[in-house]
């Protein structure tokens, strides 16, 4: 994951939806970079199923993050025990539909983290999160 510039890193700033996939990209091996990153990003999630490949400079939230990760590594089975994970936040009933395996999943494997107690699923993820989350992914595909 790069900088917001060749000094700073910026921790604090959301990530957007072209931002992602170029750091998943990059994770399975692909090389995005120069003028037409966003685009090359795009092209890759969609024909990799993980993204459709909307609202590239939209924030993304910690619930899409952790979707698109999860189909990513193949939309493994999601257990009623992992499941059962979510309600261990206060806010784990508002977890969207769409993303209840992708979040049991991600909670389940230790990929993301609860936000002061919560799993805030649909809040901004911000740089810092990102940066912890994708090592995370990282660190299991070795």
């Amino acid at each position: 994951m790069s900088g917001t510039s060749a000094t700073t890193f910026d921790p604090d700033s959301p990530m957007s939806r072209a931002m992602v996939w170029t750091v998943i990209a990059r994770l399975a091996g692909e090389n995005i970079s120069g003028e037409n990153w966003a685009e090359d990003a795009r092209a890759w999630a969609m024909a990799a199923g993980v993204s459709d490949g909307t609202n590239a400079d939209g924030t993304i939230s910690r619930e899409e993050i952790v979707t698109m990760l999860y189909r990513y590594a193949g939309s493994p089975a999601v257990s009623t025990s992992e499941l059962s994970l979510l309600g261990q936040y206060p806010d784990g009933g508002g977890v969207s539909d769409w993303a209840r395996s992708a979040m049991a999943w991600a909670v389940s494997a230790g990929i993301i983290e609860g936000r002061d107690g919560k799993l805030a699923a649909d809040e901004a993820l911000t740089r810092a999160e990102a940066a912890a989350i994708l090592g995370r992914v990282h660190l299991m595909s070795r």
